[in-house]
């Protein structure tokens, strides 16, 4: 077979979820720190995967996925409790709670009943109950990473939920695949990183696409997500750039600060350089969101309220 022979060949289009997020085969992480919802958004994925709905009602899937989740955090009674709040299970979707599951002991149980039941999508949740090894060391990730080709195969999309290094969240960048509890080892075997980021109680948080490497486009905007209350789905509305003046606006809400100091926790914020820090808040005042006295930046006064 010749080079032109390849080139003619017509692959099958493997995409599950558009945008280049999710094909059969694709392995994806959902990382963020504890207590943030990791478990919600999956739950909502798998849902949604199940019912033929688009993902957090942003990223259509093109057909019902069957699902299934594997579960180690809670016990049956309040599973079923969680489960209890969004209704019932939908059809095509199964769940295993199990205390005791290692992947690498597990994966070809798992594989098997994916296998007799045509099941398309697998959520994993948490790593850390399931990977029985350190998970800063590349060496004990790996065979974690085998299991999990083991269960994905070249058919199923895979969903494993991460946790983050506490280190690594307090430095104030956006989200990045670098927080992760052994962040090295997971660059290149995962196709799609999400990661979710905001404050422990609050109503809504932001959820992040950090990788996705079959994306022809650049990375979808982050996403906020909000609880429906007093329903359990999560409410999704996507951030467009002009929340870089949000986080401008959000660094000033507690009082008059200069510029030089609002540049330096803006650049920190979002991860970007001084530079790009200083232009984000002329721009911001020059559209009338900040005002500036006396070398203080604080909120225009028609903005309060």
């Amino acid at each position: 077979m010749s080079l032109t022979d390849l080139v003619a060949i017509d692959y099958p289009d493997t995409e599950l979820v558009t945008g280049g997020l999710a094909h059969q085969g694709s392995r994806i992480l959902l990382g963020g720190d504890s207590g943030m919802g990791k478990s919600y958004v999956l739950l909502q994925l798998l849902f949604e995967s199940a019912e033929g709905k688009p993902w957090l009602g942003i990223w259509p899937v093109r057909r019902p996925l069957r699902s299934l989740l594997v579960q180690t955090e809670v016990s049956e009674p309040l599973f079923q409790r969680r489960i209890k709040r969004w209704g019932s299970l939908p059809d095509g979707m199964f769940v295993l709670t199990q205390k005791e599951f290692l992947m690498i002991d597990e994966a070809g149980s798992v594989a098997r009943f994916c296998d007799e039941h045509d099941i398309d999508i697998v959520g994993l949740d948490p790593l850390y109950q399931m990977h029985g090894g350190d998970e800063n060391s590349t060496h004990t990730i790996r065979p974690a990473e085998q299991a999990g080709d083991r269960i994905a195969g070249d058919k199923r999309i895979l969903i494993v939920v991460h946790h983050v290094n506490k280190v690594s969240q307090q430095t104030g960048q956006k989200p990045s695949l670098g927080w992760l509890r052994g962040a090295s080892a997971w660059h290149n075997w995962i196709d799609t990183g999400f990661m979710v980021a905001g404050r422990r109680g609050e109503d809504s948080f932001e959820l992040h696409v950090v990788k996705a490497r079959n994306r022809e486009e650049r990375m979808p905007n982050p996403l906020r997500l909000t609880w429906h209350k007093p329903g359990p789905y999560l409410v999704a509305e996507e951030m467009s750039e002009s929340s870089k003046y949000a986080d401008v606006m959000e660094i000033v809400s507690s009082g008059p600060v200069t510029r030089k100091v609002a540049s330096r926790r803006l650049a920190s914020v979002r991860g970007c350089s001084r530079a790009t820090a200083y232009r984000i808040i002329k721009e911001a005042v020059e559209r009338g969101l900040l005002e500036e006295t006396a070398g203080q930046l604080g909120l225009d006064s028609n903005e309060i309220g």
